[in-house]
């Protein structure tokens, strides 16, 4: 009867060691569990942009696409690009445009060149409005993956009392709404 309890108990611990080995070797070939983040595999520029707008929330005045020959005008062909979603401001006042592009992947680069070359002009050759100068200075390009953004949305701060680096704050935290919102969406 000891040599039963003594195998029993054998057969026991051996059987105990082996599962564990089990679930160890098992946690080492099994990738671990996605995230929902993780699990998403592409998102849409629509979807970007939607997403963007929602974040602005009444404050986003962007409401009308742009029109081909805008984009083309920077040198964003659409041989760049699987997608671009893109909106601007129906009256020309307010200095307002997003332009969200999933980038072909061997485009990457053109595409943020492009969107950059749009960036530059905004600040330097378009005529502002005072109210607009520092906003068109907080304008930036965002990139995350193959999606690239331009981003000039937001509240337009009216107080001229401030001074401009107030203003030019001001315009930054507004536009950075929308690159946050960018960032939260797109795939890694």
């Amino acid at each position: 009867m000891k040599n039963f309890k003594s195998f029993l108990s054998a057969t026991f611990i051996i059987g105990m060691c082996l599962t564990a080995c089990a679930d160890v070797e098992r946690a080492l070939v099994s990738p671990p569990a996605q995230t929902h983040a993780q699990a998403q595999t592409s998102v849409s520029a629509q979807a970007v942009l939607e997403h963007i707008k929602s974040a602005y929330g009444e404050h986003y005045p962007p409401s009308i696409p742009m029109t081909q020959e805008q984009l083309l005008q920077y040198g964003l062909t659409p041989d760049l690009y699987d997608e671009c979603a893109h909106e601007t401001a129906a009256i020309t006042v307010y200095l307002n445009k997003v332009v969200v592009v999933k980038a072909k992947p061997e485009k990457i680069n053109e595409v943020e060149a492009a969107l950059e070359t749009f960036r530059h002009d905004i600040i330097t050759n378009t005529l502002q409005y005072p109210m607009n100068i520092e906003k068109a200075q907080a304008t930036s390009v965002t990139r995350k993956g193959n999606y690239i953004a331009l981003i000039l949305a937001g509240e337009t701060l009216q107080d001229t009392e401030l001074s401009q680096s107030e203003r030019l704050n001001f315009a930054v935290e507004q536009n950075g709404v929308g690159v946050e919102a960018f960032l939260e969406v797109t795939e890694n």
